[in-house]
């Protein structure tokens, strides 16, 4: 405001001065909150250690990257949730701490933690926490903040680092980095126990690189084989303290005479005002390294697999989308890799293989799958191979899927000779047991016609020689040799019977079979138990006699083997098959190391089955040790 004169009214402009001052305080304030806030991310973002904000609750309100890694979970998966949800097993020995610090509004320093983290069960692992209030502006806490530093590693030198070191440096003494701060000349200014025991057991004697030595003169001395690395790691300091980078890293070889070593080294500056402070801090990457060697191995060998295998292999996405195919690939398809990435799989697959489906189905459903698929050329041609198919993530999280396929053909066709060569034995075995039956035929008939007569009229004549004589002496002689002829007679019949039972042939398989199990039970002095269910079972010869070779075959193992007196025949029709049974209540035995086509259960037992399977029958065996055994044969009847 102005006088009548036209000059201000000072009474007037000495409050609104005061309203302008207390804008540009509030101003400032509201700046210097907003730097404090970005100082504060930067330092949550950028700390080597874990810094974490709690509620009065103990939940997680903020927690930075190295502790959320430190606890082996995401950042995000800790907020909201309790201390005790989150590290379970470091609860008992947190929560009394951090209670205390709520109700004194004291901090807690430099305790030791020990326990296993979530995501490394079984690991005990070591940490040195501190423990500080956050209260409001009335005083009263408002929650709790906490720094956590593992020193597993530096477990031995915790105790006078603790005793010894303020907390800043305590918590850069916990970290196995190799740690220490510059200014802006390039001295040394503080260094962790990590860079002391290195620098002591790796510098020249006289040449330690701690507090109060130049590292950039250092760097700058630099000679020899690692002149070039230090050159680098020095020209990245410098641009880090002029400003021109906010950070630099360098990995560099360090060998010893003992042993291979390899560092990263990081540079990074204090934010914010005051001196210029530079951070240089070495982290020792040899275990990485070595596995990165390692893999570097491991690809070497995996490549000369792949371009050296006799299989195809092929790389594909889960789309069918080609990414590389090996060599034997490419001759199998007759495909260029070029020609092969171009392909859809319905062009190398025959579509027609109904097993293909089933195949994509189970590696959906499993993420591998096995199987055997009809494959095509490029000429047209197709080829039986083997596939084996797995997905699998690759290092970025891509899921990939592998393929080998083995060209099977040669063994398809090796497959189906023996096939054939088996089919051709059982048609050779059922040819030769017709002629071996013709055979047996043929001889039991000269035997009954030829030998039966000879010897029957032999016994006639010296029965009349007999009745003509006198003499006491040629009568006895006569006797005799006409016993032996009997004998002869009765054997040739016995004979003439197991070669080819009449039996058998003139009334059938029932009469044929009771038959077998009365001359058994008279020669063998076995119990044998004969029964028929009385239908009607109609057989041409050739079954018949097969049939009734089984029984006799099963009846002689019994007397061989069984260890028994007793045995039963069943005979009964079901359907349009017969089905005989041969029972014993003997010793048995174990039939798991029979094999269906072995010959370990003797020629008998194998040319029985091949028999029964040449007129469409089957033989069926159940035994225990102990506890007997049950032979079911089985055979097709006439319509």
């Amino acid at each position: 405001m102005r006088t009548s004169k036209g000059k201000p009214d000072r009474g007037a402009v000495r409050p609104a001065a005061r309203a302008a001052s207390k804008t540009r305080d509030h101003m400032h304030a509201q700046i210097g909150a907003v730097k404090r806030e970005q100082w504060l991310d930067s330092f949550f973002m950028g700390a080597t250690a874990g810094l974490v904000l709690l509620d009065t609750d103990l939940r997680y309100v903020r927690i930075n990257e190295t502790l959320a890694e430190m606890n082996g979970l995401p950042a995000t998966d800790h907020i909201g949730r309790t201390v005790r949800e989150v590290v379970p097993g470091m609860a008992d020995a947190v929560e009394p701490i951090l209670r205390q610090v709520l109700a004194t509004g004291q901090p807690v320093l430099n305790v030791e933690v020990a326990g296993e983290r979530p995501g490394q069960p079984g690991v005990r692992r070591h940490w040195l926490e501190s423990f500080f209030p956050l209260k409001g502006a009335d005083g009263t806490p408002q929650g709790v903040g906490a720094i956590v530093a593992e020193i597993s590693a530096l477990k031995n030198a915790e105790a006078a680092l603790a005793e010894s070191r303020q907390f800043a440096q305590a918590t850069i003494d916990a970290l196995s980095a190799h740690i220490c701060v510059l200014d802006v000349r390039g001295k040394v200014r503080a260094v962790n126990r990590a860079w002391r025991t290195f620098a002591e057991a790796n510098s020249p004697v006289g040449q330690i690189v701690s507090e109060g030595a130049n590292y950039l003169a250092v760097m700058d001395a630099a000679s020899g084989p690692d002149a070039a690395n230090a050159a680098a790691f020095a020209a990245g300091i410098r641009a880090v303290m002029n400003g021109d980078r906010d950070e630099f890293s360098l990995e560099f070889p360090c060998h010893s005479p003992d042993e291979q070593r390899w560092f990263i080294g990081r540079v990074t500056r204090f934010p914010g005002i005051g001196p210029v402070r530079i951070v240089v801090a070495h982290e020792n990457i040899t275990t990485k390294k070595l596995a990165e060697l390692a893999l570097r191995e491991s690809e070497d060998r995996y490549r000369m697999l792949f371009e050296n295998s006799l299989d195809a292999i092929m790389l594909t996405v889960p789309n069918g989308n080609l990414l590389s195919a090996n060599p034997a690939a490419c001759r199998m398809f007759g495909l260029t890799e070029e020609e092969l990435r171009t392909v859809s799989k319905t062009e190398l697959v025959d579509t027609s293989d109904s097993r293909m489906q089933a195949l994509i189905d189970e590696r959906e459903r499993m993420g591998r799958a096995r199987g055997e698929l009809k494959f095509v050329r490029k000429d047209g041609s197709s080829f039986t191979g083997e596939i084996s198919s797995q997905v699998f993530m690759d290092r970025t999280g891509t899921a990939l899927t592998s393929m080998i396929i083995h060209d099977i053909t040669e063994r398809k066709n090796a497959e189906a000779e023996i096939l054939s060569y088996r089919d051709s034995l059982r048609s050779l075995t059922s040819e030769l047991a017709v002629i071996e039956e013709h055979e047996r035929r043929r001889i039991a008939s000269d035997l009954h016609d030829q030998l039966g007569q000879i010897l029957a009229l032999t016994t006639m004549k010296l029965g009349a020689l007999r009745q003509c004589s006198d003499m006491t002496n040629v009568a006895n002689g006569v006797d005799d040799i006409r016993g032996l002829i009997e004998e002869a007679i009765e054997y040739t019949r016995s004979l003439t019977f197991e070669l080819s039972p009449p039996v058998l042939y003139e009334l059938g398989l029932v009469p044929g079979l009771s038959a077998l199990a009365k001359q058994f039970q008279a020669r063998h002095n076995i119990e044998i138990e004969f029964r028929d269910d009385g239908q009607p079972k109609a057989l041409d010869p050739e079954r018949r006699m097969v049939l009734y070779k089984a029984v006799r075959e099963q009846l002689m193992n019994i007397v061989k083997h069984a260890n028994t007196r007793k045995a039963v025949i069943t005979l009964r029709r079901d359907a349009d098959r017969i089905r005989i049974t041969v029972d014993d209540d003997g010793t048995g035995f174990d039939t798991s190391s029979m094999k269906p086509y072995s010959t370990s259960g003797g020629f008998g037992l194998f040319s029985t089955r091949e028999r029964l399977h040449s007129i469409g029958g089957s033989l069926e065996i159940n035994s225990n040790p102990g506890r007997g055994t049950k032979v079911t044969i089985e055979a097709p009847l006439l319509p």
